[in-house]
């Protein structure tokens, strides 16, 4: 009989050695910025490769605190008032009415303070503005020898979503801010429903909230988060047994077609969930044929991706390194991000199973971004790509908060 606990495991600890990997070379990254990227970058000869990071000391010294923390905690050696005072808060529940207040409190200020960016001059923050201009005049059927506004065209969702908030706000900014309330919201929704704990989608609004890439990004119309929202939509479908979720993931390919490269997450999501096994495999065939439809409309439309592929491998590990300094204004991520780890594989270990999908969440997100590094020159790793990873990393922390520790989903 098919051992489905014993495969759970096996998958664990396959997970866990990946992500230290990459979490490794992210931090490595951090404290020794030339260390790896000297051996395979084009200014090698000019690097000094073991010159200090600029948040080397100070996530260095984080991360021993926590960790100490952690074990501390773990081995129930902290004073006792504080060790209970943790655990009272881990596993506390607050009623309905107070987190809809929470959760005002949490946005009204939010959207108070990014408001006025809705009315700066998109074209004088984003280059690519004057892009989607010239493809936006070719949208849906036109066709152009400039590859960047055929790249553009090619993401559907996004464009009929951008030019309906310049067409019909006269702002190219209010649907995509909207859109970035909208990832918000749905966190809350995905780590409440993982958890079962309302505060803990309270922390992981909070935590993604903080991000300086997701405040940097979220009324940018260039670099909009549609493409994050129907990601992480799709996955919360998932627990809601509907089939729609497959629709939702497609969305977010079609307005960003990175996404495509996060199917093997979504897969492992699928796995480590509560549902039945036939719902499950039910679930797997309508992404395979999701995925079947859209390369059949990508070559139907001679989509631009087919002429922009290459192999290198070697950029994939440079693509790695780039993580650290993508992402070096988000010191929560780089100072926790190793403790989380810890974290969610011994809470994998001890019957939380979904920690393990969550870690893989985190992980394989970075990891995309180096696959996008090695497969083409025409796309590179920017720090709003890492959006997705401090959703997932937000996440993370509200599995911290789940209500039964023993919970086996």
């Amino acid at each position: 009989m098919y051992d489905l606990s014993k495969s759970k495991n096996y998958l664990t600890f396959l997970i866990s050695i990946f992500s230290l990997v990459v979490i490794g070379i992210t931090l490595v990254s951090t404290l020794f910025p030339a260390l790896i990227i000297s051996n395979f970058g084009i200014h090698s000869n000019n690097l000094q490769i073991f010159e200090i990071g600029n948040n080397a000391l100070i996530v260095l010294l984080c991360n021993v605190i926590i960790i100490t923390f952690g074990i501390l905690y773990y081995k129930n050696k902290l004073p006792i008032q504080l060790q209970i005072f943790i655990s009272k808060i881990i596993g506390k529940q607050i009623s309905r009415k107070l987190t809809i207040i929470i959760i005002c409190i949490i946005l009204l200020p939010y959207v108070i303070f990014t408001t006025p960016e809705l009315f700066i001059d998109e074209a004088l923050q984003a280059p690519d503005y004057e892009i989607f201009l010239d493809a936006k005049e070719i949208f849906p059927f036109g066709k152009t020898t400039f590859t960047e506004a055929t790249e553009q065209n090619d993401r559907y969702v996004r464009m009929i979503l951008l030019i309906s908030s310049l067409e019909i706000f006269q702002n190219v900014k209010i649907i995509p801010f909207l859109g970035s309330i909208a990832l918000l919201i749905t966190t809350y929704f995905l780590t409440k429903e993982i958890t079962k704990n309302r505060l803990a989608g309270i922390i992981s609004l909070l935590v993604l909230i903080q991000s300086y890439t997701f405040l940097k990004y979220d009324s940018f119309a260039m670099y909009e988060n549609f493409w994050v929202l129907f990601y992480v939509l799709s996955l919360y479908l998932i627990f809601k047994n509907f089939y729609t979720s497959s629709i939702s993931y497609a969305l977010s390919i079609f307005t960003k077609a990175f996404t495509a490269i996060f199917l093997p997450l979504s897969i492992v999501f699928i796995f480590y969930s509560n549902l039945k096994t036939k719902t499950k495999v039910v679930f797997v065939i309508s992404y395979g044929v999701m995925f079947a439809i859209i390369i059949t409309i990508w070559t139907l439309d001679a989509s631009v991706y087919d002429n922009i592929l290459r192999f290198d491998l070697s950029q994939l590990l440079v693509g790695l390194t780039k993580t650290s300094y993508q992402i070096r204004f988000d010191l929560l991520f780089l100072v926790s991000i190793l403790p989380l780890t810890f974290a969610l594989i011994i809470k994998a270990k001890n019957g939380f199973h979904i920690a393990s999908s969550i870690l893989f969440l985190i992980t394989g997100s970075i990891f995309a971004g180096a696959i996008v590094e090695m497969l083409s020159e025409h796309f590179v790793i920017l720090p709003y790509r890492f959006v997705p990873t401090i959703v997932f990393f937000a996440v993370g922390v509200g599995v911290l908060f789940n209500h039964k520790k023993d919970e086996k989903l």
